[in-house]
């Protein structure tokens, strides 16, 4: 809750639509969640996790945007195409942050169980990989 209300704040300050903060804070929240999840389930496969977290995001935001327009009972809701890139947009960004930050963690942990191995001179298991 304090990173929605800090996030709504700064957007504020500068100029940026609430709505489109509640839509930078959804993809961002969708794909992380996301990608975790497919991470997971593939055994740490961060590419499988990377392209199935996008393609989760972009269904969400095209489901949100097709109830806004044609479903929705909310007086002035209508779909919008911003809308759409900008969740489409925070998610493609948080994907690609994670996919990084993982990819680094994969050649760290490499790195020391091979410094291990080659110190101990005993076979370092990757089963957390």
């Amino acid at each position: 809750m304090a990173i929605l209300a800090c996030g709504s704040a700064n957007a504020q300050y500068f100029g940026i639509e609430t709505d489109k903060t509640l839509h930078i804070l959804a993809g961002t929240a969708v794909t992380a969640g996301s990608y975790h999840v497919y991470k997971e389930w593939h055994h740490g496969d961060t590419k499988k996790a990377f392209i199935y977290s996008l393609i989760t995001n972009i269904i969400v935001c095209s489901a949100k945007e097709f109830y806004d327009e044609n479903i929705s009972t909310t007086p002035g809701a209508h779909g919008d195409i911003k809308d759409w890139g900008v969740g489409v947009g925070a998610g493609l960004i948080t994907g690609v942050t994670l996919n990084i930050f993982d990819n680094q963690m994969k050649k760290r942990e490499a790195k020391r169980n091979a410094l291990k191995q080659q110190s101990y001179g005993v076979q370092v298991s990757n089963s957390g990989l």
